[in-house]
C-alpha cells in the first residue's frame, strides 16, 4: 500500500507545473555531454590525484566544446585557410595537441 501511495506521490509531483519545467530543463543539462565523452572513449580517468583528474576533465571539456564549435560551424566560411587561426583545419591541429598532452600526463 505504501508503494501504491509513493507511486502517486511521485506522478502528481511529476506532472506538477514545477516538475514539466524541471522535465523540461533535463534534456539541456550535462548528462548528454558526459554521453558524447563516453562516445569518444572516455569511460574512466586513468590518472591518480585530484590535480592530474582535474586537469584531464578540463582537457575533455575544451575539446568536447571544440568539437561542438567544429560541427556549428562546418558549413560556414572558416573552412579553408590552414594558416587561419579560425579554420576547421587549425581546430583539428589543436584537438591533436590536446589528446598528446592527456598521452603525456598518463605517462
Amino acid at each position: 500500500h505504501r508503494l501504491t501511495w509513493l507511486e502517486a506521490k511521485v506522478r502528481e509531483r511529476l506532472l506538477s507545473e514545477q516538475g514539466l519545467y524541471h522535465r523540461s530543463k533535463r534534456s539541456v543539462e550535462v548528462e548528454a555531454v558526459f554521453g558524447q565523452m563516453k562516445n569518444n572513449s572516455f569511460t574512466r580517468f586513468s590518472m591518480k590525484g585530484l590535480q592530474k583528474v582535474i586537469v584531464k576533465f578540463g582537457l575533455m571539456a575544451i575539446a568536447h566544446n571544440l568539437r561542438k564549435w567544429a560541427r556549428k560551424w562546418k558549413n560556414d566560411t572558416l573552412v579553408g585557410n590552414p594558416n587561419d587561426k579560425n579554420s576547421l583545419f587549425a581546430i583539428k591541429t589543436h584537438l591533436q595537441m590536446l589528446k598528446s598532452i592527456i598521452y603525456r600526463l598518463t605517462a
